[in-house]
């Protein structure tokens, strides 16, 4: 009997260790996401819409740490059309929570730049950026972790776990003078797709690959 009682303490102990592994699950690097981002030309055709289609691809190791390559398909008015896409650079998640972006060019030699930090707390700062709330968003009847940060110099930013930047998706934190920028005009997330399950859909948009000219 005493073996049996202390066969089920051993099973007991072992569930709560699984539990707390899956609590501390990814809050960004998941793969199957797909994100849809609307891109706004501005300029000479206010009203022209092009759609970006992001996509996590293969791992692989930079100065021994493991990073996934994200990849852009964009560029025509069909969807399904799109053959390739363009590499974007790496991205890894941290334990603590934080995600960087491994990218350069010519100007900018490769390095990490902080995406996110889901760890921050109202009145934290980060960069030129502080944070004004944090709260809770209820999307698919889950809810996720909305952290919304202010700046002086740059517009502001909505962060949802495992959805990330609600306008555009790679959009490093920095200071005042030292913005980078990987394209023109301006972006916003249409769609936020997990297994072929739409899990957001910004509500101005009817479809998620937003195509205008």
């Amino acid at each position: 009997m005493e073996i049996y009682i202390l066969s089920i303490i051993v099973f007991l102990l072992s569930c709560k260790k699984v539990e707390n592994t899956d609590n501390s699950k990814s809050t960004f690097m998941v793969k199957n996401n797909t994100w849809y981002i609307s891109q706004n030309l501005g300029g000479f055709c206010k009203s022209c819409r092009i759609p970006h289609k992001i996509i996590f691809g293969g791992d692989t190791i930079i100065k021994s740490k493991k990073y996934t390559s994200i990849y852009d398909y964009t560029g025509d008015s069909v969807e399904y059309q799109i053959k390739s896409g363009r590499l974007l650079g790496y991205l890894r998640e941290t334990d603590d929570k934080k995600v960087y972006w491994y990218w350069g060019n010519e100007d900018n030699p490769a390095r990490d730049h902080l995406l996110f930090d889901f760890n921050l707390q109202v009145h934290d700062s980060i960069g030129s950026y502080f944070v004004k709330t944090v709260d809770s968003i209820k999307l698919q009847n889950q809810y996720k972790k909305r952290i919304t940060l202010v700046s002086s110099c740059g517009p502001n930013k909505v962060w949802i776990e495992e959805i990330g930047d609600m306008t555009e998706l790679l959009n490093p934190i920095l200071y005042c003078d030292k913005f980078i920028s990987i394209g023109g005009g301006s972006y916003k997330q249409t769609c936020f797709v997990n297994k072929g399950e739409v899990i957001y859909k910004d509500t101005s948009c009817t479809e998620c690959w937003n195509y205008k000219r």
